[in-house]
């Protein structure tokens, strides 16, 4: 088995090879998961891989993110630099950018990320015969059972964690951190909400409810050596060198027969409890302890650098001047201006509002990491818009030299043409406007409740989530009346298989119109199926180019991001692709496998922001879905045309009513905009 140590800076890079890492893996300054770590350079990569190519280390980059349209050309970009440096794969998440490699840079190797969800046969498959993916980061939430029903010749090589931290969502799709301030897990800029603090239902004190424990199977590489697992995978970008070279040595230990996993040793590279993961069950598996005693206890990485891609800020008033010290890894400047006289002090503003009001501005494609005041100030509006065009000024050039690199690389006309965004869009006429909303999105529950009144409203068609064996009557019933599109869950574990290839052949057989997938693996479960395949919320594209990669691996419809900012609509607009948007639903913002014998049914979570979830159940996964609704009222969405509109009013009373109340007063319901008011980053 291969042993993969990260290297989220050069120090760790040099101690993972030193301490006997077979392969490495890091990211650069653009398009990866790990946005806070140092990574690397465009200049520097040759060197880097040369570097290792002698030490018999093996290279694999990261662009694990989903991109919007606009990036697409300085992926490529990467891309045509990954070939020449003769990087030895790529891991990556994007649709588009598996459909780029596959056509335009076969000698590169596709590694799928674990965020990809890869988690029973059927997504096996398909990520080898649709992607053409050489091997695949397994969903860290399968047990033993399911590792060995992946064991076979035909799928693509096996990757899986053996050591780091854990999320609370399936395989770290999350949409939590956007929800609460526009950072994307998907992009590489999670928050980690679920290491918050919440208070649940009306319980004063916040506790730690979704912080899971670090995993360790160290104990477990026999037995996943004989499951034929190719590579065992240590999780850490954000570590320090020290920590990185000693895991390493450890494990490599392990791995010769030099040593006997120890799980104490290993706790003291924690700062949480350790435990096997979903490996060794589904519950158990969160905790409020932090371990303070350990060489490596206190998690920090052990390295100054602000990481690659933001800079710092730090302010001071000193002898009536404003001194901001701005650092990155591209440089540091200090600014000086003097303090404006302040006549009128109730209309002035503080100066600490400064890092409200550039948090989601890019400056040369810099964002704020970290923001310090020492005693804060007041100063005049205007001198404030000065200061932010002043900071903007001076940062902007910081990332010169990384964006003339790229800007050196020409992109071959065939690829440039690909990349281009139509025009015009005969599939798409519908303007995005709540009156034009004619698709209803329920839960199968839901359906006797709807049975009556359907047929006279203005409802043309219904999607149906969390449909079962025990549903098919009243689906059958609901057909017989109107347009109906099932929709197949987004987690599905081996054992779900069975019973849902049951469920699918039984559709066939009546009045539905389509299927609507949510995971890789449906395709390959729908692939006789004689009824339309559409695109479902989560496995939605990001960008023009997955979208119609999409389409022609058989998905008719796409939907586009429910995290969707307006750049990444507007890139989605031109895909030639039939489009599917919501309006207006509760967001899905956790899926977990993680069972917690305190949370039940309707719990409520709300963190220190005053933003709550609720919990439901599906089978043993529980979904924390928004405490508010999404909705695009007020948000001007004139340009925007789409093939579907959808109102999702799932576990609601009274639908029907509702669904025509929002259709001609969207403004009574109250709701928020997501990131369509803010950047997506």
């Amino acid at each position: 088995m291969e042993l993969m140590s990260p290297a989220g800076n050069y120090s760790s890079f040099k101690a993972a090879i030193k301490s006997g890492a077979d392969a490495v893996y890091m990211g650069l300054s653009l398009f990866n998961a790990r946005r806070p770590a140092k990574n690397f350079g465009f200049t520097e990569l040759e060197e880097i891989i040369h570097e290792a190519h002698e030490n018999n280390t093996k290279v694999y980059i990261t662009l694990n993110i989903d991109l919007k349209s606009n990036e697409l050309t300085d992926a490529v970009k990467i891309l045509l630099l990954l070939v020449k440096v003769k990087v030895d794969a790529v891991i990556v998440k994007d649709t588009a950018v598996i459909y780029l490699i596959n056509k335009y840079f076969p000698e590169l190797e596709i590694h799928l990320s674990t965020q990809f969800g890869i988690a029973n046969s059927k997504a096996m498959t398909a990520a080898g015969k649709l992607l053409k993916a050489q091997r695949v980061v397994l969903a860290r939430e399968l047990n033993f059972n399911e590792l060995k029903a992946l064991n076979n010749d035909d799928y693509p090589e096996r990757e899986i964690f053996i050591q780091g931290s854990m999320c609370y969502s399936f395989s770290g799709r999350c949409l939590m951190s956007s929800w609460n301030g526009g950072r994307s897990a998907n992009r590489g800029a999670c928050q980690a909400p679920c290491r918050f603090l919440y208070k649940k239902n009306d319980e004063n004190i916040p506790e730690s409810y979704f912080s899971m424990k670090d995993l360790s199977l160290a104990d477990k590489i026999d037995v996943l050596n004989e499951l034929n697992i190719s590579a065992l995978k240590i999780e850490g970008r954000l570590k320090s060198s020290d920590w990185v070279g000693e895991i390493t040595s450890i494990y490599r230990a392990i791995l010769d027969h030099s040593t006997e996993p120890d799980l104490d040793v290993l706790q003291k590279f924690s700062g949480r409890e350790l435990a096997h993961g979903f490996y060794g069950g589904l519950d158990d598996l969160t905790s409020e302890q932090k371990i303070k005693q350990g060489q490596f206890s206190d998690n920090k990485t052990g390295d100054t650098s602000v990481g690659k891609g933001k800079y710092d800020l730090s302010i001071m008033l000193q002898n009536n001047k404003i001194i901001i010290n701005i650092f990155s890894d591209y440089g540091n400047i200090i600014v000086t201006v003097p303090h404006k006289w302040i006549i009128k002090e109730n209309r002035a503003i503080y100066f600490s509002e400064l890092e409200q009001r550039i948090s989601n501005t890019s400056f040369g494609g810099l964002f704020l990491n970290k923001f310090t005041i020492k005693d804060d100030f007041l100063v005049t509006k205007s001198q404030m818009k000065n200061i932010i065009s002043e900071i903007g000024s001076n940062i902007a050039p910081l990332m010169n030299r990384e964006r003339k690199f790229l800007k050196s690389i020409n992109v071959p006309a065939e690829i440039e043409s690909e990349l281009k965004i139509s025009s015009s869009d005969i599939f798409n006429r519908i303007p995005v406007d709540f009156r034009n909303a004619t698709t209803l999105r329920i839960n199968a529950k839901d359906i006797n409740g709807i049975l009556k009144s359907i047929g006279s409203s203005s409802v043309k068609k219904v999607v149906i989530d969390q449909a079962g064996p025990d549903d098919l009557d009243k689906i059958v019933e609901l057909s017989e009346i109107i347009k109906v599109e099932i929709s197949l869950f987004p987690v599905q574990f081996e054992n779900d298989i069975h019973e849902l290839e049951e469920l699918i052949s039984k559709l066939e057989h009546t009045k539905i119109r389509s299927f609507e997938i949510n995971d890789i693996g449906h395709l390959m479960l729908l692939k006789n199926s004689k009824k339309p395949v559409n695109g479902g919320p989560f496995i939605a594209p990001y960008n023009h180019v997955a979208a119609k990669f999409m389409n022609s691996l058989g998905m008719e419809k796409v939907h586009m991001p429910m995290e969707s900012d307006i750049e990444c609509l507007k890139g989605l607009s031109g895909s030639e692709v039939k489009l599917r948007f919501t309006l207006y639903s509760k967001i899905p913002l956790f899926y977990t496998r993680a069972q917690n014998n305190d949370i039940h049914t309707g719990d409520k979570f709300t963190d220190f922001q005053e933003i709550s979830s609720v919990v439901n159940k599906y089978k043993d996964i529980s979904i924390y879905y928004s405490d508010e609704y999404f909705t695009t009222n007020g948000i001007d969405l004139n340009d925007l045309n789409v093939n579907e509109l959808i109102i999702d009013l799932s576990d609601e009373t009274d639908i029907i009513k509702k669904f025509e109340q929002l259709k001609i007063h969207p403004e009574k319901f109250k709701g928020n905009s997501f990131n369509l008011k803010r950047r997506l980053s």
